[in-house]
């Protein structure tokens, strides 16, 4: 019989996930062949007739092609050969690819402060370590001529380089980068993608890619939403590849004291270089926090001097906190670990669910205080609150004071940091706002971004991962679907099939083959064979016939 075969080339992005089934090249092959045996194949039974009078059945057979983004080798002496049941259904030429010429990637990487977590308790391994390792591999092994770009983004975006095919700027801003601030991936991926739009290639069509990774939910974009961007993306045929480092984000709310220091030395300046003296930085300083508090986050001020001030109700309203903070002027001296104290008792009287937490800011010795250290860490781990303690100064003023601070953040769950001028106490502010309020990663969000934009989510719950997860990505972005549909030459007769597929070489050496069974769905009809047929019915009627039987014996035994 002679058989029908329709052949269609997709486009050069997998819409789905990695393959179940997929055998890597040998080492003299550029191609990899991947084929989803659960997905993979799909039939159909045809209305017409074929020429000897049985039912005609189609399968339609679906797989993919990667070609290595470096390697160099002519497709021409390469075939696929589909067959059934070890007989030739299909065969075509592998297309030459044109990848080099039709493929613009943009890389957008998250470099929030939580990107400088250490890696399993070790200082000199941290996130943004592996991500760079992983980006530089990731940007290396794309096609030479292929264009790509760069997007560095915290709460802000910041470096960035549009597609082109010089490699050199993209990997010198990823040597360079550093973690700090907070995530606003929803404002950085919308930038990427204009960017990716706006490259205008003369007679050429080419093939859109946005990878984003990120370590936690964005709590600062401001320029536009989620819908957005995947409206922006659809638009523009941009596929969006997202990966989540970490864990996925409780959603909890999360109330915090500022416990700050307005003291008399606080009119001095941290630094002899400082142009602002040390209220005013703070001033500076604890507005950035609040301005950056997310929609879930509620905050209050308690200042201290010789006493303890009163805290207000905690509150969103980021105008009426900054007018406490910038009120604040220096005077008496300093009761630190008093202000502690009843920072703490304020968050457990308040009977609040969620995370809770204190930040400390004092730039001196507590000379005030009738509480002791001991006393804040018991009350703070009775009430499960976080001290975050900070130091703001000379060390040499400081030296008594920072190893109790140390010792409070340490055995409560919190951090301790020392800001040796204005420039830093902002810093170190805003990174303890982020470090917060940034809990997880939006598992939810990503997977939209990806699923609605042909795309693909990677969770990278161990950072260690990101090489292994690009390198995946980086072949999705080099693979050709191919789409074979082709009649069965036995017909619609209710026996599985062995679908295979191979990759061959001219030589007609196989490269790849890949395989499944596939069982024939539909019911058993007479023209498949007409004893096995018979023997239907008759089961059948012998399962009709008994219980009539056995109704006779019972009333004839009655």
């Amino acid at each position: 019989m002679r058989s029908r075969v329709f052949l269609t080339v997709a486009a050069a992005f997998m819409v789905a996930a990695v393959p179940a089934v997929g055998q890597s090249p040998g080492k003299s092959s550029p191609f990899t062949l991947d084929f989803d045996p659960d997905n993979g194949v799909t039939q159909e039974v045809s209305p017409d007739a074929r020429p000897d009078g049985k039912k005609g059945l189609h399968f339609t057979v679906r797989f993919s092609i990667v070609r290595h983004g470096n390697a160099d080798a002519s497709v021409r002496d390469y075939k696929v050969i589909v067959e059934e049941d070890g007989r030739e259904v299909a065969r075509l030429d592998v297309p030459e690819p044109k990848l080099s010429d039709e493929l613009s990637a943009m890389l957008a990487i998250d470099i929030s402060g939580s990107m400088a977590r250490e890696i399993q308790g070790d200082k000199s391994n941290q996130r943004i370590k592996q991500a760079r390792s992983a980006a530089e591999l990731f940007v290396k092994n794309l096609p030479k001529k292929a264009d790509c770009g760069l997007l560095l983004f915290d709460h802000e975006i910041q470096d960035k380089v549009p597609p082109m095919v010089d490699r050199a700027p993209v990997l010198q801003i990823i040597k360079s980068m550093e973690p700090r601030g907070g995530t606003a991936y929803l404002d950085a991926a919308k930038e990427a993608i204009d960017m990716l739009a706006a490259q205008k290639v003369k007679g050429k069509s080419r093939e859109k890619a946005l990878v984003l990774m990120t370590d936690g939910v964005d709590l600062h974009s401001k320029n536009t939403t989620l819908a957005k961007v995947i409206e922006a993306a659809k638009k523009a045929h941009v596929k969006i590849y997202t990966i989540g480092i970490g864990e996925p984000g409780t959603g909890k709310e999360v109330y915090s004291v500022l416990v700050l220091d307005h003291s008399l030395s606080m009119e001095q300046r941290a630094e002899d270089q400082d142009k602002k003296t040390k209220i005013e930085a703070l001033h500076d300083a604890a507005t950035k926090f609040v301005s950056i508090l997310p929609d879930k986050a509620y905050s209050t001020v308690l200042p201290f001097g010789s006493i303890v001030g009163m805290p207000g109700n905690f509150s969103r309203d980021k105008a009426r906190l900054t007018q406490q903070i910038k009120s604040l002027q220096p005077n008496g001296e300093t009761a630190m670990l008093d202000g502690a104290y009843e920072a703490i008792c304020a968050l457990d009287a308040a009977n609040l669910q969620g995370h809770k937490a204190v930040v400390v800011m004092t730039d001196g010795i507590d000379n005030m205080s009738r509480h002791r250290p001991d006393d804040v860490i018991r009350r703070a781990k009775e009430a499960r609150v976080a001290m975050y303690m900070l130091a703001f100064g000379r060390e040499s003023e400081l030296a008594q004071a920072m190893p109790e601070m140390e010792r409070i953040a340490k055995e409560t769950g919190g951090e301790f940091r020392h800001a040796r001028n204005s420039q830093a106490l902002i810093r170190i502010f805003e990174d303890m706002s982020n470090a917060l309020h940034d809990d997880g990663i939006d598992e939810v969000a990503l997977k939209k971004l990806a699923s609605e934009t042909d795309g693909m989510y990677k969770h990278a719950r161990d950072v260690n991962q990101l090489k292994i997860i690009l390198q995946q990505i980086s072949q999705e972005v080099l693979k050709k679907e191919y789409v074979i549909t082709f009649d069965s030459p036995r017909g619609f007769d209710g026996t599985p099939r062995r679908i295979s597929i191979k990759l061959v070489r001219a030589s007609g050496e196989v490269v790849t083959d890949v395989n499944t069974n596939t069982a024939v769905r539909g019911v058993v009809v007479p023209e498949m064979n007409t004893f096995v047929y018979l023997g239907f019915l008759g089961v059948l009627g012998l399962m009709l016939a008994v219980p009539a039987a056995l109704g006779r014996m019972l009333r004839s035994s009655t």
